[in-house]
C-alpha cells in the first residue's frame, strides 16, 4: 500500500481530534511454490488442485497433506488467509476418492464461519468431479426433521461443537448417525485456538465423547486441524484431542500476503472516547467508500457504539433520532468469548416482527455473541454481500470468516496477544491493501504498549488456556455419556457390546478422575456437591448444559401482552453486568428494561425503552473468601513477609443498584426498586460460586495502601505476561475473618486474583510460579511511571513487592498452614452434626447458592432428617406463612461469616464452635 493511500483516513482521525502516534507498515510477501505431482495423489484431487493451485503448492500445504495422508493426527498453525483450508479440501478429497464409503466431519466453531465455508466445501467437490451435494451441513438452525436427511447424504459434514453436543452425540443410537460415525475417517477441526476457557475445555471432553463412540464401533479416525499461532501449540493440541501431533508452523508458510498500513492514534486523555470514535467511524460512512469491522471487547460496547453511530447517522439526515445517548459507561464492562447458541430453533415469525424491520435498513450494525439466530444470519448475509458499510463485533469475528469487501480495521484497544491482533488485521487486506487503526483506549495494555509503539508486532501470543479436571465440566460430559441410557449405553448397543451395567472402561485418554465420575454416574452415586447439577439437567444434560459455560444460560425475553419475543441468551456472568435488575440491555441497538430475572427458571424478562439510556452497575463489588483449611490450599510460597497462597476460594459478587445515564444526566437508583421500575425488592442482587485463585498477603497492605487498585495493577499485568481471556480471570481484595492458620494473622488485609469460572480452570495458579510472579511484579511496579493512578503509599508497596521476590529465595510454607489442635467433639459420637448456628447464614446449594437465614434447627420426623428453618433471602419478612424447612445437608456455610455449632441428636441441644 502507498502511503498516500491512507491519507483520506488520517485526515478524517485529525478531523475527530485522533493523533497519529506511531505508524508501521507489514510489509507485503512473494509466493513460492512447489508443483504436487510427485504427491501421489488420485485423479480427483489432482483435478482439484489443478483448478484451484493451478501454479503450485505452498510448502506448508505439501507438508500437511503429506503427512496427513500418512495417517498422522497433523496441525497446521501458520497465518491467516495462507491456505489452511486448501489442506483441509485435499486431503478429504482424496479419502472420498479412495474410500467412496469414507465420511468426513468439518467443526467450524461459528455458525457463520461453516456456513460461508459450506460453499467452499461444495465448489471443491465440483472441481474434483464429484457430486457437491454430499456436502451438508446442520447446526442450530437446521430443523430437527432436517437433520438425519442431511447427514444421510453426507460425505462431508459441517457443523459446530455445539450441534454435535446438543444432537449429533446423544443420538449415536440411530441408524443413520451409527453409520455415519462408524465410516468417519476424518476429523477437520479449524481456528482451533478459540477452543480455550470454558469453551476449549467443554471441546476437549466432548472430542473424547465422540471417539470413545467410534472406538465401541472399532473404528478410528484422525484429525487435521488448523490453528492460529498459540504459545506451545503441540502442548494446546495434546490437550484438546487427547493425540500427540505433527505441527507444521510458520517456518513452512510460502504464501504471499498484502501490504497492511498499521496506524497506532489516540486522543487526549480527557476527551469522550467513544464520542469521538463513533463520530469518526460515522465519517467513513458519510464521505469515504471504505467498508470497516470495529473490534471492541464487550457485548454491550458493540450495541452502546452502534446505536450511537445509528443516531448521528439519522441526526445528519435530518431524521428523527429521539431521546438521549451519550457513550459515557460504555467502557465499564468486561470482554466475552466467542458464543452461539447450540441447538435452540429461532421462531419463524420473529422473520416477520418489527423489530427487523427497524435494524435491518441501518448501514452499521453490531455483531456479538447471544443474537437470536435469524438476526445474526441476516447480519451475515449482509456482510458477505457488501451491503453493509461497517461492522461492530466482539471477538466472534476474529476468525476466519472472508468478508471481501471490508479495507479498513478498527481496533479499540491494543489486543491482549499477538493472536488476537493478527486474527484481527487479517480480517483487513485478504483481497487488497487494507489500513488498521489501533486506538488507545486508556486500558492497562493500551497504556503500556503504546509507550514504546514499536513492539505492537512483538505482543506474546495466546496462552492455552484448557484445565479438563474441573469437576463440573467433568460431570457435565460424565451425564451425557455414561448415564443409564446415555451415550456409552446407546453406542454399546449398536456394536454388540455385552458388559456390566455398572462397568465403565474406555481406550480414551481421558483426564484424572472421569472414569470414577462415570462409573458412579451409572450406579447413581452422584457426589452431593454435584447434585443441584444433576437435578437441573433431568434427563437432557446435553441441552440444558451448553458448550460455552458451566452454567445453563438465560434468555432475555420480551412480553407484550400475551406475545413473546426472544432477544438471545446471556450467561450468569453477564447477567450481573448487564442485565441486572432494572438494567438497560440493548439488542441490535434497541433498549430494553430489565423488569424481572428468574432464577430458578434461567429467565430475564424486558419491556422496550423509548429512551436510548444507558445503565450500568453499582458493582458487582467481588467478596473474596479464602479457604485456608489443610487439603484447600494448593502451593504456599513466601518472599520474606510477602506470603503466596493458591487456595480454593467462595465468590460474591453483589450489584447495590444501578447508575443511569439520561443525556447529560445521572440518576443513582439502589435495590429495593420501587415498583414501578421492576419487581426486584431484595437490598442487592448476589451471586455466590466457587473457584480457586491466589492470594497474596504481607503486612504493609493497610489501610494507607489502595488494596483494590492494587489488585486491579497485579491483574493487569498478569494478563500483560500471561494473556489469557479477561473474561476468565478477575481480581478483589479483601482482609481475613476469623483465626487463620500460621504464618497469617488475624484480620490480614490481602489482594486476590481468581478464576471466574464455576469450579476453576486453574488459570489463575500460574501467578504462584516464581518467575512468573517476579514478571508480573516488575511489569505493575513499571507501570506506576506509565499510567499512573496509584497513590505514593501504593506504589510503595508495589516496588517492595517487587524487591522482595527479585532478592529472596521462594520458601515453601504449605506445611505451616495446619491449624493448631483444637478441641472439638469425638469423631466417635455419630450423633453429633455440625450445623450452622440459628441467627447465622447459609447458602442454599439447590437454589442457586441462595442466602438462607437461619431461625432454628429441628429435626423433620415426615422426612426423617434434620432441617433448618428460616427464609430464603427472596421470600418477604414478617410473613410466618413463608418460613421454609431445608435440609442441614443442602446448605453451605459463608466462610468467615457463617457461625458454626454442633448439633447433639440426642437431645437437640447445640454448642457454638469456634470462629472459622
Amino acid at each position: 500500500m502507498e502511503q498516500g493511500d491512507s491519507a483520506p483516513l488520517l485526515h478524517l482521525l485529525q478531523q475527530h481530534g485522533f493523533r497519529v502516534v506511531y505508524r508501521t507498515r507489514r510489509p507485503g510477501r512473494t509466493q513460492e511454490v512447489f508443483p504436487f505431482d510427485r504427491l501421489g495423489l488420485t485423479e480427483a484431487t489432482c483435478r482439484f488442485l489443478s483448478a484451484r493451485a493451478p501454479q503450485g503448492l505452498y510448502l506448508h500445504q505439501v507438508e500437511g497433506i503429506t503427512r496427513s495422508r500418512r495417517g498422522a493426527d497433523v496441525g497446521v498453525t501458520t497465518r491467516t488467509a495462507s491456505g489452511k483450508t486448501l489442506v483441509f479440501q485435499a486431503v478429504a478429497l482424496e479419502h472420498r476418492a479412495r474410500d467412496p464409503r469414507a465420511r468426513i466431519l468439518a467443526v467450524y466453531p461459528l455458525k457463520a464461519l461453516a456456513r460461508e465455508q459450506e460453499a467452499r466445501w461444495r465448489q471443491a467437490f465440483q472441481a474434483a468431479g464429484l457430486d457437491p451435494a454430499t456436502v451438508a451441513r446442520i447446526d442450530g438452525d437446521t430443523h430437527a426433521a432436517e437433520r438425519l436427511q442431511q447427514l444421510r447424504r453426507a460425505t462431508v459434514l459441517l457443523a459446530t461443537p455445539d450441534i454435535l453436543h446438543a444432537w449429533l452425540v446423544p443420538n449415536v443410537g440411530d441408524n443413520t448417525v451409527w453409520s455415519f460415525l462408524t465410516a468417519l475417517r476424518l476429523v477437520v477441526v479449524d481456528e482451533v485456538h478459540v477452543y480455550t476457557g470454558v469453551f476449549g475445555s467443554n471441546a476437549a471432553m466432548l472430542f473424547r465423547r465422540l471417539e470413545h463412540l467410534c472406538a465401541l464401533g472399532e473404528r478410528r479416525y484422525h484429525y487435521l486441524a488448523a490453528s492460529a499461532t498459540v504459545r506451545d501449540p503441540r502442548q494446546h493440541f495434546r490437550a484438546l484431542f487427547g493425540r500427540p501431533f505433527d505441527v507444521i508452523d510458520d517456518a513452512f508458510d510460502t504464501s504471499g500476503q498484502q501490504e497492511v498500513d498499521l496506524v497506532l492514534v489516540e486522543t487526549s486523555p480527557t476527551e469522550d472516547l467513544m464520542s469521538r470514535l463513533s463520530a469518526f467511524l460515522a465519517g467513513i460512512v458519510r464521505s469515504t467508500d471504505h467498508r470497516f469491522i470495529a473490534f471492541v471487547d464487550s457485548r454491550k460496547q458493540t450495541e452502546l457504539l452502534a446505536t450511537i453511530i445509528k443516531r448521528e447517522r439519522a441526526g445528519a439526515r435530518g431524521g428523527d433520532a429521539g431521546g438521549e445517548a451519550s457513550g459515557d459507561g460504555i467502557l465499564d464492562d468486561g470482554g466475552d468469548g466467542t458464543g452461539s447458541l447450540g441447538a435452540v430453533e429461532p421462531s419463524p415469525d420473529r422473520r416477520k416482527g418489527r423489530r427487523s424491520q427497524e435494524w435491518t435498513a441501518l448501514d452499521v450494525l453490531p455483531y456479538r455473541a447471544g443474537l437470536e439466530e435469524v438476526d445474526r444470519a441476516l447480519i451475515e448475509q449482509r456482510l458477505a454481500t457488501g451491503n453493509l458499510r461497517g461492522i461492530i463485533s466482539t471477538s466472534a469475528l476474529e476468525l476466519g470468516i472472508d468478508v471481501p469487501h471490508l479495507d479498513v480495521g478498527v481496533l479499540v484497544g491494543v489486543p491482549h496477544s499477538a493472536t488476537s491482533l493478527q486474527q484481527r488485521m487479517g480480517r483487513i487486506g485478504r483481497h487488497g491493501p487494507g489500513t488498521v487503526i489501533i486506538v488507545n483506549n486508556r486500558d492497562f495494555n493500551s497504556e503500556m504498549v503504546f509507550r514504546h509503539p514499536e513492539t505492537i508486532l512483538n505482543l506474546p501470543p495466546a496462552e492455552s488456556a484448557l484445565y479438563l479436571e474441573n469437576p463440573r465440566i467433568q460431570y457435565i460430559h460424565a451425564m451425557c455419556l455414561a448415564r443409564p441410557g446415555g451415550e456409552h449405553d446407546q453406542a454399546a448397543v449398536r456394536a454388540g457390546c455385552t458388559e456390566d451395567g455398572a462397568g465403565f472402561s474406555s481406550p480414551v485418554d481421558w483426564p484424572e478422575g472421569f472414569l470414577e465420575l462415570c462409573r458412579r454416574e451409572r450406579v447413581g452415586e452422584t457426589p452431593p456437591n454435584l447434585q443441584p447439577m444433576k437435578v437441573e439437567a433431568g434427563d437432557a444434560p446435553h441441552t440444558v448444559f451448553p458448550l460455552r459455560d458451566v452454567d445453563a444460560q438465560f434468555h432475555i425475553e420480551l412480553h407484550v401482552g400475551w406475545e413473546r419475543e426472544d432477544l438471545g441468551s446471556i450467561s450468569h456472568g453477564q447477567l450481573m453486568r448487564e442485565a441486572y435488575p432494572g438494567a438497560i440491555y440493548y439488542y441490535l441497538t434497541q433498549p430494553y428494561r430489565v423488569t424481572q430475572v428468574h432464577r430458578t427458571r434461567r429467565v430475564v424478562k424486558v419491556r422496550r425503552e423509548h429512551r436510548h439510556y444507558t445503565t450500568r452497575p453499582l458493582g458487582p463489588v467481588s467478596i473474596v473468601r479464602p479457604y485456608l483449611q489443610p487439603g484447600e490450599v494448593y502451593r504456599a510460597k513466601r518472599w520474606g513477609e510477602l506470603v503466596l497462597l493458591e487456595t480454593q476460594v467462595q465468590i460474591q459478587e453483589k450489584v447495590e443498584g444501578y447508575r443511569e445515564r439520561r443525556g447529560s444526566t445521572e440518576v443513582t437508583e439502589r435495590y429495593p426498586l420501587p415498583l414501578e421500575k421492576g419487581y426486584f425488592r431484595q437490598p442487592a442482587f448476589t451471586r455466590y460460586y466457587y473457584t480457586t485463585g491466589v492470594v497474596l498477603f504481607h503486612p504493609g497492605l493497610q489501610d494507607d495502601v489502595e488494596l483494590t487498585r492494587l489488585a486491579q495493577r497485579i491483574y493487569d499485568a498478569f494478563l500483560l505476561i500471561l494473556p489469557f481471556e479477561r473474561q476468565d480471570i478477575h481480581y478483589a481484595a479483601g482482609q481475613l475473618g476469623g483465626t487463620p492458620p500460621r504464618p497469617l494473622y488475624s484480620g490480614a488485609r490481602f489482594i486476590a486474583i481468581y478464576d471466574q469460572t464455576y469450579g476453576s480452570l486453574r488459570l489463575s495458579g500460574r501467578l504462584a510460579e516464581p518467575e512468573v510472579v517476579h514478571q508480573v511484579l516488575a511489569k505493575a511496579a513499571e507501570s506506576v511511571d506509565v499510567s499512573g493512578g496509584l497513590s505514593r503509599a501504593s506504589a510503595a508497596w508495589l516496588e517492595e513487592a517487587r524487591r522482595l521476590v527479585e532478592t529472596h529465595v521462594p520458601v515453601d510454607v504449605l506445611e505451616l498452614l495446619a491449624p493448631e489442635a483444637a478441641p472439638t467433639q469425638d469423631p466417635s459420637d455419630d450423633h453429633v452434626v455440625e450445623v450452622i448456628l440459628p441467627g447465622s447464614v447459609g447458602l442454599d446449594a439447590m437454589r442457586n447458592h441462595e442466602e438462607f437465614f437461619v431461625e432454628a434447627v429441628v429435626f423433620n420426623a415426615v422426612a426423617g432428617t434434620l432441617c433448618y428453618r428460616g427464609r430464603h433471602t427472596s421470600t418477604p419478612a414478617g410473613d410466618p406463612t413463608l418460613i421454609t424447612l431445608v435440609p442441614v445437608t443442602n446448605l453451605v456455610p459463608i466462610p468467615g461469616e457463617s457461625r458454626l455449632g454442633l448439633y447433639n441428636l440426642m437431645d437437640g441441644t447445640i454448642t457454638p464452635r469456634s470462629s472459622s
